[in-house]
C-alpha cells in the first residue's frame, strides 16, 4: 500500500474501525470470488472516495472511481457488480 498523510491515514483508520469490522461467521468468502467483483464508487468528496477505494481494494475487490456523477455515466455498466453512491453531490 502506498504511504499516505496523516490527515488520510486518521480517515482510513476510522473508516475500517466503523465500517469493516470482520463479522465472525462460519461461512467465508473464498478469494476468487472476492476478486471477481467490481463495485463502482461514485463521490465528490475525493479523500473520502480514495480511502474508501484503498479500503476495497486491500479486500481484494475491483474498483471503478469517479469524481462526479456524469462522468460515473460513462462506465461499463455491464461489469459493475454493486455501486456506491453519494446521493448528495453538484450535477
Amino acid at each position: 500500500m502506498k504511504s499516505v498523510g496523516p490527515a488520510e491515514s486518521e480517515h482510513l483508520s476510522r473508516f475500517r474501525r466503523v465500517c469493516c469490522k470482520q463479522e465472525k461467521t462460519s461461512a467465508k468468502v473464498p478469494p476468487d470470488i472476492v476478486r471477481k467483483q467490481t463495485i463502482l464508487c461514485v463521490d465528490d468528496q475525493i479523500l473520502g472516495a480514495r480511502i474508501r477505494a484503498e479500503s476495497l481494494k486491500e479486500h481484494g475487490y475491483s474498483v471503478v472511481l469517479y469524481h462526479s456523477p456524469l462522468a460515473a455515466l460513462s462506465c461499463d455498466f455491464l461489469t459493475i457488480s454493486i455501486a456506491i453512491v453519494d446521493f448528495a453531490m453538484p450535477n
